[in-house]
């Protein structure tokens, strides 16, 4: 949408990289363009021209125009008003957050219209909001990122050969990004075994339940998500500290 010579979209400011003394680049998930970056003129000289909107997982309506360099150039912010303070959200909301934005930022190409990550992200916070929100959830949305971005996992047949009796022992290949069938399985390898993989599954087609889970089930979402992490890893091919800081207070260590 185009309003006196600037494009207008509403977005999330995902991530900020300072440049120069003054300026910012600002990595934006917009409703309709997707992943985009903004460079933005004087936002860290004088907090009055934005009116300290320029932050992180702040909901706003920019106002843009594309720039030759290949970044969109912002000229005006204005608040969406939608929400919370990070101070509200905790640690484990912040956390979350800051591994999905590298989850994304990673494996989304620029402009990629059609990743539907916007209303995804909606979604996280709105449940994210519930303080009862622990791993079934983290898992959940990881999950989500990862199909959203074209790596999604099929926890219903073999990775390897297809099969689709995935009862007894099975494994989860973190390099191919899926399940392992007991006849494809190889000895040392890391298990998702019973009843998890059941709640697992269940979990990708519906969603957090928001239900307090049982213990074997909690550290069994805990072995999976160390292994979707690992999946990503091996998809960017590099380490994250990201995850690592989720994956410890998460795991309550």
């Amino acid at each position: 949408m185009c309003i006196t010579g600037y494009n207008r979209q509403q977005g999330i400011i995902l991530k900020k990289l300072p440049y120069g003394d003054a300026d910012e680049i600002i990595t934006v998930l917009l409703k309709e363009e997707g992943l985009q970056r903004f460079f933005v003129t004087g936002s860290r000289k004088s907090k009055k021209r934005y009116q300290g909107l320029i932050d992180h997982f702040n909901h706003l309506c920019f106002y843009y125009t594309a720039d030759t360099k290949g970044l969109l150039r912002l000229h005006k912010a204005e608040s969406l008003g939608s929400a919370q303070s990070i101070p509200d959200r905790g640690l484990k909301w912040f956390c979350l957050a800051h591994y999905l934005t590298e989850l994304i930022s990673a494996l989304t190409p620029e402009a990629a219209r059609d990743h539907d990550l916007y209303p995804v992200w909606l979604d996280f916070e709105g449940r994210a909001a519930d303080q009862d929100f622990g791993l079934d959830g983290v898992v959940f949305f990881v999950l989500k990122v990862l199909e959203k971005t074209g790596y999604g996992i099929d926890l219903h047949r073999c990775v390897n050969c297809n099969n689709r009796d995935l009862t007894g022992q099975v494994v989860f290949d973190s390099v191919k990004g899926g399940i392992k069938c007991g006849r494809c399985c190889q000895s040392g390898d890391g298990g998702v075994v019973g009843y998890d993989l059941k709640h697992l599954q269940s979990l990708a087609n519906n969603g957090a339940s928001g239900e307090t889970q049982p213990r074997h089930s909690q550290v069994g979402n805990l072995l999976f998500l160390k292994q979707l992490v690992l999946f990503s890893e091996n998809i960017v091919q590099k380490k994250s500290r990201a995850a690592d800081f989720m994956l410890q207070v998460f795991g309550g260590h």
